[in-house]
């Protein structure tokens, strides 16, 4: 492992550890629409530069401003006044349906984040999930969906779908947990 305690074993800052994950997604299971609660530096370049149509909900206007300058077509940027910002999937976003979801913004909502989505997005990504003060205990998984802790980086990072093969496929390849 790396000496620095901010660099994870896949060699991003702790803030990227998700990375590897989302990466593997991409390249195994049809991904074409995803949406993110939390723009930030290492998953949104990652997912414009993959090509999908890409929805970031952030809290922060100035934030915010840095990615817009990027004025990719495929990005539509939403900005959400409060930490509550599951709220958009009732407004602004509640027709729409997503191949995958990363759940990566305020701490305090984003258990709420991962219990709307369920059956709104085929796989959902969490990030920071071994932070026991982030709630996660509130989410409801279905039975009928499976939930796997990739655990060899720190923060973990937590995949949810109702996908058999997804958890089956990543868990043989990517050696994680499943629960």
């Amino acid at each position: 492992m790396n000496g620095n305690p901010e660099i994870g074993i896949l060699g991003h800052k702790r803030y990227g550890t998700h990375l590897g994950v989302l990466r593997y997604l991409l390249d195994n299971f049809d991904v074409r629409r995803v949406l993110e609660f939390g723009v930030g530096r290492y998953s949104t370049t990652f997912f414009l530069s993959r090509g999908v149509f890409l929805t970031s909900v952030d809290t922060d206007e100035n934030w915010l401003k840095r990615f817009r300058k990027i004025g990719a077509r495929n990005h539509r940027l939403i900005l959400h006044p409060n930490d509550n910002v599951q709220l958009v999937l009732c407004g602004v976003c509640k027709d729409d349906e997503y191949d995958l979801a990363l759940v990566d913004g305020p701490r305090a909502t984003r258990w709420i984040c991962v219990n709307e989505l369920i059956g709104r997005a085929r796989i959902i990504v969490v990030h920071d999930t071994d932070a026991i003060s982030y709630g996660w205990h509130r989410i409801s998984v279905p039975d009928n969906f499976r939930k796997l802790d990739y655990r060899l980086s720190v923060p973990w990072t937590s995949v949810i779908t109702a996908d058999p093969l997804v958890i089956t496929k990543a868990c043989e390849e990517l050696m994680c947990v499943a629960g």
